[in-house]
């Protein structure tokens, strides 16, 4: 697996736990580096140049089924399949902030809960939207993706916390 890793500036680290639900047995658990996006790192400086409007409430973390290699230029996933909210953020020190999602272990829905993850993807923005059937696909501003090596695969008596950790460094 590649691990890409700013040594300063803006760090995004991802505790991916997977739990027996049954259990409550931690069957994963793993640190990945995401990798941040051109359009999250433009919407970071519009306030240094003036603009002011900056739209980066974390709201979503989606997953998808493609292991296509990331391209800083993109803006949402390759195949997303599912979505789910953010459902706390805490500031956990100076410069780092700790957002939580939880993906069910009846979600996705459509699929019963039983999914391979090749991706995933977290969204910001009053244009991120939740899953709704499918409505909230692809919405939002994408500011990092990561592929998974080894994908991830979910049971219906699973679920994963998603667990992000944003620092801001000293250069």
């Amino acid at each position: 697996m590649i691990k890409i890793k700013e040594k300063h500036g803006w760090i995004g680290k991802i505790r991916l736990i997977k739990k027996d639900i049954g259990t409550n047995k931690i069957i994963t658990n793993r640190i990945i580096f995401n990798r941040l996006m051109n359009s999250a790192l433009d919407e970071v400086i519009k306030t240094l140049y003036g603009d002011g409007e900056t739209d980066l409430l974390l709201r979503h973390v989606a997953i998808g089924d493609d292991n296509t290699a990331n391209l800083d230029t993109m803006t949402k996933l390759v195949n997303e399949i599912y979505r789910v909210p953010i459902i706390s953020k805490i500031k956990t020190g100076t410069g780092i902030i700790t957002s939580t999602a939880i993906l069910l272990d009846t979600e996705p829905t459509d699929l019963s809960g039983i999914v391979t993850i090749k991706e995933i993807g977290f969204f910001c923005g009053s244009q991120s939207i939740n899953w709704t059937e499918g409505s909230g696909k692809d919405t939002g501003l994408m500011i990092s993706r990561i592929v998974l090596d080894p994908v991830e695969s979910k049971t219906a008596t699973e679920q994963i916390n998603f667990v992000r950790e944003d620092e801001f460094t000293r250069g």
